[in-house]
């Protein structure tokens, strides 16, 4: 993906990020994209089975991204199903990174048509926090996450322990437990691959409530 920092007009960056987050989805093998992340953890792996897909892949904005990225993500190539919605779990880790309880953060989320006709997404996270911070947070790669959807929420249930036996840690804002979210119908955990102080996560998630509701 291209780099939101550099020369030029904003709305022009914008839209080439975009672009390169569309270009990413469209040029991702998903069983490819699963052994690449999951690969050295034989046991994580073999949970991921036929109908479990690619979802989205997550990442920050600064602020000023807020008024135009509706239409950025038209000109990028995901017209459809956009929506803006509050953050309940990355305000959670942004808080973490500033030292405070949650950091208030918008969700601007969008989708397109794949290549087969199936929907490709982008998720982002815009902070109530000054361009600079978040710009500087980006470069660190905070919040940067890749979504896979469970078709079977029975396989859903065993990931936790599964991931905790592989190695693979769930990220420490989500308290040990997956949560559902009402406003997507979906409940989700995210895991952290990597041991980075600011590490690339796997969101994993479900359609429908398979855990308490988050408060």
């Amino acid at each position: 993906m291209s780099s939101i920092d550099g020369a030029g007009e904003r709305e022009s960056r914008l839209v080439a990020l975009l672009k390169g987050a569309r270009a990413w989805l469209d040029g991702t093998d998903d069983e490819r994209l699963f052994d690449a992340m999951l690969g050295e953890h034989p046991g994580a792996r073999a949970l991921i089975a036929e109908g479990d897909r690619l979802d989205h892949i997550g990442f920050l904005l600064p602020p000023w991204a807020k008024e135009m990225v509706g239409q950025a993500a038209t000109a990028a190539g995901f017209p459809l199903g956009q929506r803006a919605f509050p953050s309940a779990l990355v305000a959670r880790d942004l808080g973490r990174v500033v030292g405070r309880r949650r950091v208030e953060t918008q969700i601007f989320k969008a989708h397109g048509r794949g290549r087969d006709e199936s929907l490709v997404a982008f998720e982002a996270f815009l902070p109530n926090a000054a361009d600079a911070d978040v710009e500087d947070w980006i470069r660190r790669g905070v919040v940067q996450h890749v979504a896979l959807e469970i078709a079977d929420p029975t396989r859903f249930i065993t990931i936790h322990d599964t991931f905790a036996v592989a190695g693979i840690p769930m990220a420490q804002f989500m308290y040990g437990n997956a949560v559902y979210l009402p406003g997507e119908d979906a409940t989700i955990a995210y895991f952290d691959l990597d041991a980075a102080e600011h590490p690339f996560r796997l969101e994993v998630r479900v359609k429908g409530e398979h855990v308490r509701s988050a408060d």
